[in-house]
């Protein structure tokens, strides 16, 4: 494991290897800022704007999920895809594109208490509700072959699993892959593998979780850091996996035993990546 040096976030999240590019793109969504990686050094490129999650535009550029809505950017410019009329009690969350380029996103409590979120998907023309009563929505991916969809409820530490028609981008027959119960330890981000196992960032665990697509622990990956907040397959092949941190709530004596605590870690995962697809309107 390594960690790269750049600026140590509060909340890092939504790590996103852009193909097109051949680039690392994240954010740290309560410092309102976005990054990318341009010769293993951080470059800003976009600020003031809490962006919660990022996807690859088929069109090239980014697609950004915001409070105040969805965004395209590229080139430095941005404009709106579409608004969002959201509760003031709550925000997005993570996102990611189905196979075949439409976006799901979910909403969160602002106070991580009640049911209060959703769960969204955006096909380039309009904004459905998918799903209710979700406290923090979060953690998403497919399976492979892209008939199974995964979601997770951090609060409730259940990551779900629905199947999932690719030509209509149903999910359907809900039912739980991993609950963790009564645990410390929150199930954040996840990326899919080649083998169909989820690779979970385990918020206040210390480590990645991994774990196959019948729900079981098949591997446990440490890190020096408390509170991985998500995990991407990047580099050429998907060969590696970058991780993204938080450092919010720790005090100065833990941010000293922790100083990759915010900042970008590299693992070596010794398995590829499942793809992750680009944001494409659908027709």
């Amino acid at each position: 494991m390594d960690a790269v040096p750049v600026s140590r976030a509060s909340l890092g999240e939504s790590p996103l290897w852009h193909r097109g590019e051949g680039r690392f793109y994240w954010v740290d969504i309560i410092g309102e800022t976005t990054f990318r990686l341009v010769d293993g050094s951080p470059e800003m490129v976009l600020g003031g704007v809490m962006v919660t999650a990022l996807a690859e535009s088929a069109g090239g550029g980014l697609i950004l999920v915001t409070a105040d809505g969805l965004l395209s950017w590229q080139d430095g410019e941005t404009s709106q895809l579409t608004g969002l009329d959201l509760p003031e009690a709550v925000r997005p969350n993570d996102g990611k594109c189905d196979p075949e380029g439409r976006l799901w996103f979910g909403t969160m409590d602002l106070e991580t208490t009640e049911p209060i979120g959703e769960l969204f998907r955006y096909d380039g023309n309009s904004v459905q509700v998918v799903e209710s009563g979700i406290i923090l929505s979060n953690g998403l991916g497919w399976s492979p072959d892209g008939t199974e969809f995964y979601h997770t409820d951090s609060i409730r530490r259940q990551i779900y699993r629905y199947n999932y028609d690719l030509a209509s981008g149903v999910a359907a027959n809900r039912r739980v892959l991993v609950d963790l119960g009564d645990v410390i330890e929150v199930p954040d981000g996840l990326a899919v593998d080649v083998d169909g196992n989820l690779w979970v960032a385990m918020y206040d665990g210390w480590r990645l979780q991994v774990f196959d697509s019948i729900g079981r622990t098949v591997h446990i990956e440490n890190l020096d850091v408390q509170k991985p907040t998500s995990v991407a397959f990047v580099d050429e092949g998907l060969t590696g996996i970058r991780v993204t941190t938080a450092s919010q709530d720790l005090d100065p004596d833990e941010l000293d035993r922790q100083p990759n605590a915010g900042r970008l870690l590299y693992v070596d995962p010794g398995t590829r990546g499942a793809p992750v697809a680009c944001f494409e309107p659908q027709r």
